[in-house]
């Protein structure tokens, strides 16, 4: 009787670990039924309408403890209302957004290591909360990245990641474990087999060049994520100046076939630079220089 109550529990907590480590995403057999319903989800059939909210109301409770806070303009595109801790986040197309979320990640304590960024703007992460005091900055690891990240991983909570070059595919899953492990985020720009979520940025509006002349002031960015847990694909819009994302109003964007709207990257927060056209050719020449320095980053 001992032996089988003995078995019971060992069977309910390892259903528990593997529901919590995202091992499987759906349970059957003994296992499932041993398993809290806390931690199932519930299945919905291929004909049913797929439902945001529901989908959400649907996703198992999770300790706020575990959460990490993500800026509020951002915020609709977390259903559980957050980072949640041993998590990966894959970033493209927005290197404000990365910065934005390593921001809001750190929170009042903890620490956060930028890697294999050598083109991230410390003056513009501070506009965006990045507090400069708690950040460590390694900007090119090179052939030792692998023993660098290891080392970052085990000491600091926030990692924002470059493009990780000279990391290998068991390097990236020794790296997701031990963040895993420890309750660390890992926010990259590399594409990150296996993440849990994966945010874009749709398309990009700048506002302030004019025909010839002008700065760039403000830009509307259209995002979309897809998480691991939560099927359905989610979408928000923001709004991004000097003050750093803002949500994003109905009629916020810019109208791109007027004057003063440019369809780009983002020169102004990502290069760290104000981003100053002067005037007529010279202007446009500087915009698209700087343009190409992130496309080729």
């Amino acid at each position: 009787m001992v032996t089988a109550t003995r078995w019971e529990t060992a069977r309910q907590v390892l259903a528990q670990a593997e529901a919590s480590m995202g091992v499987r995403t759906r349970l059957r057999g003994a296992t499932a039924l041993a398993s809290p319903l806390s931690i199932l989800r519930p299945v919905q059939s291929p004909s049913s309408a797929a439902d945001p909210a529901q989908e959400v109301d649907a996703l198992p409770r999770v300790d706020p403890e575990e959460i990490l806070p993500v800026p509020p303009a951002l915020a609709g595109l977390f259903p559980e209302g957050g980072v949640r801790r041993g998590s990966t986040v894959q970033v493209s197309g927005g290197m404000s957004v990365l910065l934005a979320l390593a921001a809001a990640a750190m929170g009042e304590e903890s620490w956060c290591a930028l890697v294999d960024l050598p083109d991230a703007g410390l003056a513009a992460a501070a506009t965006l909360g990045l507090v400069l005091e708690r950040v460590v900055v390694v900007p090119r690891p090179g052939p030792e990245a692998p023993v660098v990240l290891a080392a970052v991983a085990d000491g600091f909570d926030v990692l924002v990641l470059g493009r990780g070059a000279g990391l290998a595919e068991r390097d990236r899953r020794s790296l997701t474990s031990r963040l895993r492990v420890r309750g660390a985020v890992l926010l990259t720009t590399a594409a990150w087999p296996g993440a849990d979520v994966v945010l874009r940025a749709v398309s990009r509006t700048w506002q302030g060049v004019g025909r010839g002349d002008g700065l760039l002031r403000t830009g509307v960015l259209e995002l979309a994520a897809r998480h691991r847990r939560f099927p359905t694909e989610l979408t928000a819009r923001v709004q991004l100046g000097s003050a750093g994302l803002a949500p994003a109003g109905l009629g916020t964007a810019p109208d791109a076939a007027r004057p003063g709207a440019i369809d780009e990257a983002e020169p102004m927060i990502a290069s760290g630079r104000p981003a100053v056209a002067t005037s007529g050719v010279g202007a446009m020449r500087e915009v698209r220089s700087r343009v190409q320095e992130l496309e080729s980053a």
